[in-house]
């Protein structure tokens, strides 16, 4: 898991953070697991808040792009769920939904990108991202 690409919402969380002495915003009570990043969001890796958001790679075993891709996230010690199009034919339709006719195709949260543009690098770059 990575911050959120969406720069907004990583700042609004860090005030919060900063506004309850670093214990998850979303969270009513102050305990030592709501320390952000919360035990919930480290255990089940998933992010009430949106700071943190899953880094998810569709891809197909014949794809060599996708294999350097994955290689590069790897390399920067960012871990990774792989959508197989070639296996699941809704994770196909997920990225022919979005307009992509090619992959790999990178989702950095809410955010779909295709790598082949190095437009991740940017985000993966960002000041803002904390891998998890």
């Amino acid at each position: 898991m990575i911050f959120n690409p969406d720069l907004k919402i990583v700042g609004k969380i860090q005030a919060g953070l900063e506004k309850t002495g670093g214990y998850c915003p979303c969270e009513i009570q102050k305990t030592a697991c709501n320390i952000c990043p919360c035990e919930k969001m480290q255990k089940e890796k998933t992010c009430k808040c949106k700071l943190y958001v899953p880094v998810i790679i569709y891809s197909a075993s014949w794809c060599t792009n996708c294999d350097e891709l994955k290689r590069y996230m790897r390399n920067q010690g960012i871990v990774y769920e792989i959508r197989d199009i070639e296996k699941n034919e809704e994770y196909r339709n997920e990225v022919l939904d979005a307009g992509f006719i090619s992959i790999p195709v990178l989702k950095l949260g809410d955010l779909l990108l295709d790598p082949s543009k190095d437009e991740y690098k940017n985000h993966l770059k960002n000041k803002y991202i904390r891998k998890i």
